[in-house]
């Protein structure tokens, strides 16, 4: 009876879940602000608003307006309106005439931190923008990654194991060992999820070590975050609770027929009593390898749902594949066991299908262009996993054209250690930003003038923020003196007709731009003025992409 309730609310968990995906795009976009970076302002305004692309999670104190003398003007109460993706902020009234800048930390729905910067003036020019501080502590980012190789080590630990034990080798669940493990595995689950919860407001508040993190739990407003990891706690204290209840039948039964388990140990449960169990404990799988793709890269993009799925599958098959290999190192070779090992032979072809089908799927879409997969370093973490798993599939078919435990005693260690680093590789797959976010190489190009050229240098071809300098050269190469640079950037592939430019001096021959920004991809065009000290003013352009 008790399993059946568990059962009951396992379901109703995985369909909330699953109805409640996030349909955003990766890695949240400033848009627009009002005031405009670079504006002069005859007035002080009201309050502050930045939009982004998509909707995003902010800490109250990682969203501010700093005058130039660095004291805080805003109210200190951002708020969040049309769905999430745009954050209102007020001032205080009567700004003194000087330069200010509105900094924020926000998360995106990928739960990467976003950090960014915009200058204003009032009744003066906007001087040099604030800095929004460094992306994420070193020891922050490094906890992150910790917490997520505990979380996966977790995951493996109790539900791959539950698995395995419960569909092929009942007998296990008999031996402490593997009742232990199971326990371990359940405390890392719960623990990691709590420090993810605590690391991740953190982050939003510009903590900058770890001693700051436990005065932060729950600080974020916005986005579905803490109600995913919230519902992975409540999963995971019903999925313990059935799963002691389907671990004590199992022990049991068979003590009840066998005084030795471990030597016997063909005897199940009765078959009811066993098929609730597997649905139980393959939905609590499902459920928290649910939460796990939501709360990671899957969670966001137009295909969410989709990926949502197929990250799950790719949660459990990893789990199951692990968990097998704990299983046949930590009691079926031992005991010398051959019952079971040809259909876990089939099992675990079939896990490396899913594995390699939906690791495809998720490179194929997190990481673009190509050449994002060597330059990027997502790309060059995702080319270690795929190989670590290569050298694992490798193992696993010579171990399996003779099946015994004598060969496995030989190969499951080395499957169990390359395993254990593709958990490591993984945990820094899923902390750091995809590929397809991260991609855009600065360029330089060359724009014809009638007596000369124009070099420009595009600090960044990734959509938002970027650096534009400008370096004027005679006929021969050498510098030429401009007197004036006006640009704009338009896009017929974002439509967007125009978007001025501020340039100002760096040297006699060069300029640089001060707020300038691509908001959305595509191809790009930058129109430059120069003017010479002739009097003369000469048109030209260059063409970009922008990823």
């Amino acid at each position: 009876m008790r399993l059946r309730i568990v059962l009951l609310g396992l379901l109703g968990v995985v369909a909330a879940l699953m109805s409640s995906q996030p349909m955003a795009s990766a890695h949240a976009t400033l848009v627009s602000s009002s005031p405009v970076d670079g504006a002069r302002l005859d007035e002080s305004p009201s309050q502050i608003r930045l939009t982004f692309d998509e909707a995003v999670g902010i800490n109250p104190s990682a969203v501010r307006v700093i005058s130039s003398s660095g004291q805080r003007v805003d109210d200190r109460s951002p708020r969040l309106i049309d769905g999430g993706t745009t954050v209102v902020l007020g001032v205080a009234p009567n700004l003194a005439t000087g330069s200010y800048s509105i900094t924020w930390r926000v998360i995106s729905g990928d739960t990467h931190l976003v950090t960014g910067s915009v200058v204003f003036g009032v009744r003066a020019d906007a001087g040099t923008p604030v800095s929004a501080g460094s992306a994420q502590s070193t020891s922050l980012t490094r906890a992150e990654q910790v917490t997520q190789a505990l979380l996966y080590a977790g995951l493996v630990a109790f539900f791959g194991i539950a698995l395995i034990c419960v569909f092929l080798w009942p007998f296990a669940l008999s031996l402490r060992r593997i009742r232990v493990t199971m326990v371990v595995g359940w405390v890392l689950v719960v623990l990691a999820t709590v420090a993810q919860m605590m690391l991740r407001s953190a982050s939003a508040d510009d903590v900058r070590s770890l001693g700051g993190v436990f005065s932060h739990l729950g600080g974020v407003t916005g986005l579905d975050s803490f109600a995913t990891l919230l519902s992975r706690l409540v999963l995971m204290v019903l999925s313990g609770c059935g799963l002691m209840v389907g671990c004590g039948q199992v022990v049991t039964r068979l003590r009840g027929r066998d005084g030795d388990p471990a030597r016997g140990g063909r005897d199940v449960p009765a078959h009811r009593s066993r098929a609730v169990s597997r649905v139980a404990v393959s939905l609590a799988a499902l459920a928290v390898s649910v939460t796990v793709a939501v709360d990671g890269h899957a969670g966001v993009g137009d295909d969410a749902v989709l990926a949502t799925v197929v990250t799950s599958l790719h949660v459990l098959a990893m789990c199951l594949w692990l968990g097998g290999l704990a299983v046949l190192a930590a009691a079926v070779v031992p005991l010398r066991r051959d019952d079971g090992l040809k259909t876990w032979s089939t099992v675990a072809f079939v896990l490396a299908v899913v594995l390699l089908l939906s690791g495809e799927y998720q490179a194929w879409r997190q990481v673009s262009p190509l050449e994002s997969l060597w330059s990027t370093g997502y790309g060059i973490a995702l080319l270690v996993k795929g190989a670590l798993v290569a050298a694992m599939l490798v193992l696993a078919v010579i171990s399996r054209r003779r099946l015994s435990t004598e060969r496995l005693r030989r190969t499951v260690p080395l499957e169990a250690g390359l395993g254990i680093a593709v958990l490591a590789v993984t945990s820094v797959l899923v902390s750091s930003a995809p590929a397809r976010t991260t991609y855009g190489p600065a360029v330089n190009l060359s724009a014809p003038l009638s007596d000369g050229t124009a070099e420009v240098h595009i600090g960044s071809t990734r959509r938002g923020d970027t650096d534009i300098a400008v370096a004027v050269r005679s006929a021969d190469g050498s510098p030429a003196t401009a007197t004036s640079l006006a640009a704009t950037l338009s896009s017929d592939d974002a439509g967007i007709p125009s978007l001025s430019v501020r340039f100002v001096p760096d040297g006699p021959d060069r300029w640089r731009s001060v707020g300038a920004a691509t908001p959305l991809p595509g191809q790009w065009t930058l129109s430059l003025t120069i003017s010479s000290t002739s009097g003369l003013a000469q048109v030209t352009s260059v063409d970009y992409r922008v990823w």
